[in-house]
């Protein structure tokens, strides 16, 4: 699994790039506690690398560019910024690594540092998390997030932002269909027959090449109703009667004409375009998705999380994180 590479259409907010800023400030704190990956350069200093994924729209880049080229540590250390795509992105680090040419500090996919991590290739952030309790900041993060990249041998990383997947809604669809928000499942199928009766797709999703919200909402729907990939000692357990439950409710979906036949081969960007001609009345998206297809309305909403059939309340999300690399390790002193 990979974190969502759907949100590089979003908008960039000012919330979230100051995440970003914030994380890039502790330049200096991820060099001196991680031994992490780095190039020297000349003149006696040493350059950080840093490899950051496009979670905004162009202007995401650029800034986040100007924040790392303007960093100035001990000893003359600098910072260089490369924007790494999500089309193949797991190979072009797995490449790196192995070289020993990849960055010092990267974001990434969510479960990335945990893979290379099992490979040796991660410093681990024990000493940074150390430093942030003495000082505080470890409090300004949202419960959980540090414990869910902890592992036996310690943190793989850092958490910078949460990456969740969402109901939409395009208001004035419901509106002319007749119909409220969903608040539970019955009603999401209630709702989507009479979007189906308006001749709009009442659940858009896409499973083509690249689109990863077609696998994603139904493992939010799982998380939804209680179940999940993996039992609570981390081992994979599948096929429960929750899971099965969810299977059994997108099956009904299908039957009832509410998911669009064709979204076993659209990508993204053709979902994106049915959202955009207000051809699709309810989805699973990022919650961004009204910025990302440049609405400037309220008519895109985000529901309240369902009510699963035995009470269940949830939903898919992803701690994206910034890690540190052990390969090419940096001078003593940095």
């Amino acid at each position: 699994m990979m974190n969502a590479s759907t949100g590089s259409g979003s908008a960039v907010s000012r919330r979230g790039f100051l995440g970003f800023a914030a994380a890039a400030a502790s330049l200096p704190l991820l060099a001196a506690c991680g031994g992490s990956g780095g190039s020297a350069s000349g003149g006696g200093g040493t350059t950080l690398k840093v490899w950051d994924m496009p979670w905004g729209p162009p202007e995401y880049t650029k800034a986040a560019q100007t924040l790392v080229d303007g960093y100035s540590g001990p000893d003359g250390t600098k910072a260089t910024y490369q924007s790494t795509q999500w089309a193949n992105y797991y190979q072009t680090f797995a490449s790196a690594v192995a070289s020993k040419t990849g960055p010092a500090v990267s974001s990434g996919g969510g479960f990335q540092a945990f893979q290379f991590a099992d490979q040796g290739a991660i410093a681990y952030a024990d000493d940074l998390v150390g430093s942030l309790k003495k000082s505080g900041a470890y409090d300004d993060f949202l419960p959980g997030t540090f414990d869910s990249l902890k592992t036996d041998k310690g943190y793989v990383a850092v958490p910078w932002q949460l990456d969740m997947r969402v109901l939409s809604y395009r208001r004035s669809l419901l509106e002319k269909a007749g119909v409220e928000a969903p608040t539970d499942w019955d009603s999401f199928i209630t709702a989507g027959k009479a979007l189906k009766k308006i001749g709009v797709i009442g659940y858009g999703t896409a499973t083509g090449a690249g689109a990863l919200l077609g696998e994603q909402s139904i493992l939010a729907m799982m998380i939804n109703n209680g179940g999940g990939l993996f039992a609570e000692d981390g081992k994979p357990d599948c096929v429960t009667d929750r899971n099965i439950e969810t299977l059994q409710f997108y099956q009904q979906l299908s039957r009832e004409g509410i998911i669009d036949p064709a979204a076993v081969s659209y990508t993204s960007a053709n979902l994106n375009s049915d959202w955009k001609a207000k051809k699709v009345g309810m989805g699973f998206s990022v919650p961004s998705l009204r910025a990302s297809l440049g609405e400037t309305d309220d008519d895109i909403q985000v529901a309240s999380p369902l009510t699963g059939p035995h009470g269940d309340k949830g939903t898919l999300y992803y701690v994206n994180n910034l890690m540190m690399y052990s390969n090419t390790p940096l001078p003593a002193g940095i």
